[in-house]
């Protein structure tokens, strides 16, 4: 009784200190993310995105995109190390749920083991690009560097999140191998698949395209739409929501004051070239090629051809028009050479080589050893090492210039000759030549015709004032349809808020900015600014592009509206379809009906139900089931296909001989299936788990 009557003294001190702890768990709640769908209060915005309520942070995406370097463009190594991510969230939780780890000496060996047993992650980051195989030495550096702790801050992070990289890796390998091997496939599906896949038929057939109905015999309604999207659920549904956008694209192409502008400076250029002694150092300096290479009368432009060829060594012939430049030709060399070679070589690379390609030089020709015993035993290349140095007919300029020279220009047969390239040291011999014909080298002066300045910012200035005129996207369409220099209105494919391609060859950089416009506009909006776009490996802008939000697709399947547009052809070919079947009626004559549509009976011979791309028809897999439901002398009724009306009668259906091996077959079934598993088992993984995206938010 007393202690109550001292909390009653107190109560105030108590549910102060109550109130602070409850609030204490609140802020920690925040701070730790607990109290939104992204973070906590003070999450900074670092969170990126979350696999089954684990964080995925800025920080840690940016690490790992800096150790895995860029592959590509941007926009898609940014999707590998978000895919890698996710992935090796969902591998690592089922791992832990099934007891699979990766040991010490396990990962030992997937890290510094012998190659066959290196981790795929170990062998493409330590590829040795001379020889296509692994830099061993590389490696054996970064393991005495990791046992002498000599790795510096930045190689030591490189190098832990390797680890990570190759341990999920495994992960990876060993769940999808545990799951693949239960893969079983019984002996009554193997007989099926096997009957499926050898059971022939050959059959008399009409197609009456739905063109030989007109538009104006059908209408379509919103019911008949909501049909059809119900009928193909499998073309329209999607995991999460999308967006469509319209745009119109406004070419920049050279005008004809540009391209006489470019015509007069390489024109001003020929009389130099043909003076000059120096023609690599010529064509260097103005913008050309010269690579010393030789080449057939046939390997070359038709106006090389025709007018340089066989002309006197130094001519010139130009300015012409080739792939979109104004191009001067020389003729700096004639003669005669094998069309192929046969060749033997023996690769040595690192320190020390010339030495010892020289002993092996000297070992082979007193007689000592055999070139192709040595190769075996010395080359590097194990392609042709293997063969005793034995590399095939090749024909010119397959290899690189100084191995290439030797064996078209300098080597007589069965002689050894020693030359160095990229790949290491060489010796070499020449074991066949095929007959010779005449090659030319010929040196190039070139000027791309692109847009001047002048001409671009027209265009842009077109396009700033087809913007300010046009600020919806139903106003685009319109004018972009009176246009008839515009090319209509475009839609791009459906995009996601993360997405960096919109079609029509339009992904990168400039994509994904209109992509992030989509993401902050309103249904019906055109987005405020102009967007240029290059295409890849120019340096001008090539198009001016205005675009607005069309639509957006929720998650599931499209309302009618939202692909309305897009499937009135299909839709009216439904109903086309439907014409036409109700006009054959219950008539079985493909002769009459084929007259009444102004078509004709095709024989069409080795159809298969396992193979239902059907020859000179196309993929008709309504058209194969029926049929596969016919005897032989039967007759299908209409079938409303992809691409039209058909109507086929079975003339011959082979039964499939039985194999003489049917566990052979239940063996590469069961391989086929498992390797669908492989392909896909991660991604349905994915499907069942909770991804949350935020990385719109951050690129």
């Amino acid at each position: 009784m007393a202690l109550i009557g001292s909390i009653r003294k107190r109560s105030g001190i108590l549910i102060t200190l109550v109130a602070l702890a409850v609030g204490g768990f609140v802020m920690m709640d925040m701070t730790s993310g607990g109290g939104g769908s992204r973070g906590g209060l003070f999450d900074s915005g670092n969170t990126l995105g979350k696999v089954n309520g684990k964080k995925i942070s800025y920080t840690e995406f940016s690490e790992l995109e800096k150790n895995m370097g860029r592959q590509g463009d941007t926009y898609g190594s940014r999707q590998q190390v978000w895919n890698y991510l996710v992935d090796n969230t969902i591998v690592q939780d089922e791992a832990k749920c099934l007891g699979m780890a990766v040991s010490e000496e396990e990962l030992m060996e997937l890290e510094f083991g012998a190659p066959q047993s290196l981790s795929p992650i170990i062998t493409n980051r330590f590829a040795d690009r001379q020889t296509g195989g692994v830099n061993l030495e590389m490696l054996s550096q970064y393991k005495q560097a990791i046992i002498d702790n000599k790795l510096n801050p930045e190689q030591r992070q490189f190098w832990a999140q390797q680890e990570k990289e190759v341990i999920s890796e495994r992960m990876r390998a060993k769940l999808t191998a545990m799951v693949s091997k239960a893969v079983y496939v019984p002996t009554w599906q193997a007989e099926q698949m096997y009957k499926e896949q050898n059971e022939k038929m050959d059959v008399l057939l009409v197609k009456v395209p739905f063109v030989k109905v007109p538009d104006t015999e059908v209408s379509v309604s919103d019911a008949d739409y909501s049909a059809y999207i119900a009928d193909n659920k499998g073309r329209f549904f999607r995991d999460k929501a999308g967006r469509k956008i319209n745009y119109v694209a406004f070419n920049v192409a050279a005008s004809s004051a540009d391209s006489a502008s470019y015509y007069t400076k390489v024109a001003k250029l020929a009389s130099g070239f043909r003076a000059a002694k120096n023609d690599s150092m010529f064509t260097l300096s103005n913008g050309g090629n010269f690579d010393g290479r030789y080449s057939k009368r046939s390997q070359l432009s038709k106006a090389v051809q025709d007018s340089l060829f066989g002309g006197t060594i130094g001519k010139v012939i130009g300015p012409y028009i080739e792939n979109g430049t104004y191009t001067l030709a020389k003729l700096v060399s004639r003669m005669s050479m094998p069309d192929s070679v046969r060749a033997s070589h023996i690769l040595v690379a690192g320190a020390g080589a010339q030495k010892t390609i020289d002993s092996l030089r000297v070992l082979i020709e007193s007689g000592k050893a055999r070139f192709d015993s040595v190769a075996i035993r010395f080359s590097t290349d194990p392609g042709s090492g293997a063969k005793g140095g034995d590399l095939g007919l090749f024909g010119p300029g397959m290899m690189v210039k100084p191995f290439n020279d030797v064996c078209f220009l300098k080597g007589e047969i069965g002689k050894l000759y020693s030359v160095t390239t990229q790949f290491g040291v060489h010796l070499i011999k020449v074991t066949e030549k095929k007959k010779s014909s005449e090659y030319a080298q010929i040196a190039y002066v070139a000027e791309a015709i692109v847009p001047s300045r002048e001409t671009s910012n027209a265009a842009k200035d077109k396009a700033t004032q087809f913007l300010a005129s046009n600020r919806s996207v139903e106003a685009l369409k319109k004018s972009a349809e009176a246009d008839a220099s515009l090319g209509g209105l475009q839609v791009s494919q459906v995009v996601d808020d993360n997405g960096y391609d919109i079609g029509g060859g339009m992904n990168g950089e400039t994509s994904r900015e209109i992509i992030r416009a989509a993401n902050k506009s309103k249904v019906g909006e055109v987005f405020p600014q102009v967007f240029e776009f290059r295409n890849q490996g120019e340096y001008h802008t090539s198009r001016y592009i205005i675009a607005g939000l069309r639509a957006v697709l929720p998650a599931g399947l499209p309302s009618v509206g939202d692909v309305k547009e897009d499937i009135e052809a299909d839709v009216k070919n439904v109903k086309k379809g439907d014409a036409i079947k109700a006009k054959i009626g219950t008539s079985k004559d493909l002769n009459a009906i084929a007259s009444m549509y102004g078509m004709k009976v095709d024989t069409v011979k080795q159809i298969a139900f396992g193979a239902p791309f059907i020859p000179n028809v196309g993929n008709e897999a309504k058209l194969t089931a029926n049929l596969f439901k016919q005897q032989q002398g039967g007759t299908t009724d209409a079938v409303v296909g992809r691409n039209g009306v058909y109507m086929a009668s079975v003339i011959n259906r082979a039964s499939a001989v039985a194999p003489a091996d049917l566990s052979s077959l239940q063996k590469q079934f069961a391989s086929e299936t498992r390797n669908v598993v492989r392909g896909r088992l991660i991604d349905s993984m994915k499907k069942k788990s909770k991804v949350k995206d935020f990385r719109a938010d951050f690129f």
